[in-house]
């Protein structure tokens, strides 16, 4: 087996971290062999550190991603300017504005795919960290 990760189980593992796993278990299910950077996936997402692709390691845990996007979309909820948030969050958390827009629409995509309301998902992004 290779250690390159098949891009359809790197996003189903990515939308199971996120709540979502019919697309994992789908795959889990069929005769597909999977590599070792695939089990190291699933070791990650088990033990509750999903970890992005080898080689695109996040200088910050996935979870604090997460959180970091759904607090820019819930103040642009509220009313507050985007240009504001993004600054706000550039200078505290020292992250570029493209970083974090991708992170939200990572967000917005799971919210828009997943069975779960937009409230579960954010309220399990929240308990995750």
């Amino acid at each position: 087996m290779s250690n390159v990760v098949d891009v359809d189980f790197a996003n189903a593992v990515r939308m199971a971290a996120n709540g979502t796993g019919d697309a994992l278990a789908k795959i889990l299910k069929s005769d597909a062999p999977i590599g070792r950077a695939e089990r190291e996936m699933l070791a990650d997402l088990v033990r509750g550190g999903f970890k992005p692709l080898p080689g695109k390691r996040p200088s910050m845990p996935f979870s604090e991603q997460r959180r970091i996007a759904v607090d820019y979309i819930e103040r642009l909820e509220a009313g507050e300017a985007s240009d504001a948030i993004l600054a706000d969050m550039t200078q505290r958390h020292g992250i570029k504005r493209s970083t974090i827009l991708g992170w939200v629409a990572e967000i917005r995509k799971v919210e828009q795919q997943s069975p779960y309301t937009r409230d579960q998902i954010r309220a399990d992004i929240k308990r995750s960290i």
